[in-house]
């Protein structure tokens, strides 16, 4: 069955979703205007230790590219 006939109800609530992927803290493009998950404190290995933290258990590999969450903490330079 399709759903390309059916009604939104919350078309703001369904772009977010499409654009987040699995396993993200929250919503994608949720962050500072410009941040990434590729500069989040919080990408170890590709996936996202704060969704981890949360919900106690890995979610999928996120894009470097993906916009940030609400979460986001920038990378703590190193010396």
């Amino acid at each position: 069955m399709s759903d390309k006939h059916l009604t939104s109800t919350n078309p703001e609530l369904e772009e977010l979703v499409r654009n987040t992927p699995r396993g993200m803290a929250h919503w994608s493009g949720t962050g500072p205007a410009d941040a990434t998950c590729g500069k989040c404190r919080f990408l170890v290995k590709d996936r996202c230790s704060e969704f981890a933290q949360m919900m106690s258990k890995q979610g999928g590999k996120i894009p470097p590219e993906t916009p940030a969450c609400r979460y986001f903490e920038r990378m703590r330079k190193t010396a």
